[in-house]
């Protein structure tokens, strides 16, 4: 299949399923979880690199992508968190509710990559599978801080190199720009790709997420020069006055999902077409049909494989 046919595929279906729909709803989730994954996260990290250490470096990617004042926003609300001081029944509940609002972001996730993959869960499964779904989801809060801790940690190697080459050769700067995008595109490409495999209630093997999330990687790094520049000359914060920064952040967040449901597209028609092929886990079930989607699938399916 050329590329552009495997395009056309993807495309037509990210539409058939109303992605930008889901991306709104996980957009929305985001907002009020973004705070708590990222505490969680630079807990993780923070053992190793110091917890100030990692929220500067997660406050420095924000600032390229939203500018000055969404990283300012983002600060504020990570540190409003991080230093309320309460009783102990406060502090437990405060962590509940962390936790809560973080795992909330990758059920609406997992929900949409279930209607991507045109699977459904087992109804009949009850509350074991409600609790491990939780579990899941808990556990790619805790893949997302180690995978952070990673990359963090080869930044600072490479930053680290650089200040020791100066001494002994003189490298250009774009070659060390290059080499952290480089990371920065490692990190995201194996977060991807786990999302993909681990999150939906599917079958699919490592060798065929792998082109949906190298994909997805490289719409994500455009996506973020492209908004950054728009941001930088254009006037969508002063349109909405003192709510301006917050309107940036959402549109960041909603762009992000779009490509990740785009990229999850790019994974199942790779699979389907090309590869093993995507079954239902043993606590699914096939979405029933055939509807106006299916329909419109087996059209887009003709078109893409004529005859």
């Amino acid at each position: 299949m050329p590329f552009w046919r495997f395009l056309y595929a993807s495309v037509n279906e990210w539409l058939d399923d109303r992605a930008l729909r889901h991306a709104a709803g996980l957009a929305f989730y985001s907002i009020f979880s973004m705070a708590p994954l990222l505490v969680i996260s630079i807990a993780l990290a923070g053992f190793v690199f110091g917890e100030a250490a990692v929220q500067g470096e997660i406050v420095a990617q924000i600032e390229d992508i939203v500018g000055l004042e969404g990283a300012i926003f983002l600060e504020d609300m990570l540190r409003t968190v991080r230093e309320q001081e309460s009783g102990i029944l406060a502090t437990i509940i405060g962590l509940v509710t962390v936790f809560v609002g973080a795992i909330a972001v990758f059920n609406a996730l997992q929900d949409a990559l279930n209607m991507i993959w045109r699977v459904q869960s087992d109804s009949d499964l009850g509350i074991l599978y409600t609790v491990r779904r939780r579990l899941v989801a808990f556990s790619m809060i805790i893949v997302f801080g180690l995978m952070l801790l990673v990359s963090i940690a080869a930044s600072t190697s490479l930053a680290a190199l650089q200040s020791y080459s100066l001494h002994l050769i003189e490298a250009p700067w774009y070659l060390w720009r290059t080499l952290d995008l480089l990371v920065w595109f490692g990190f995201f490409m194996v977060l991807f790709a786990m999302i993909y495999k681990l999150l939906p209630d599917v079958e699919i093997v490592w060798k065929d997420v792998w082109i949906g999330s190298a994909m997805t990687s490289l719409l994500f790094g455009l996506g973020k020069f492209a908004i950054s520049t728009y941001l930088a000359r254009s006037s969508v914060g002063s349109i909405f006055g003192a709510a301006g920064t917050f309107v940036v952040i959402l549109m960041w967040i909603y762009y992000s999902w779009a490509i990740v449901l785009f990229g999850a597209e790019m994974t199942q028609v790779y699979a389907r077409r090309f590869g093993s092929g995507i079954e239902p886990s043993k606590r699914a079930l096939r979405r029933r049909g055939p509807g106006p989607d299916e329909a419109l699938r087996t059209k887009v399916d003709e078109i893409v494989e004529p005859g």
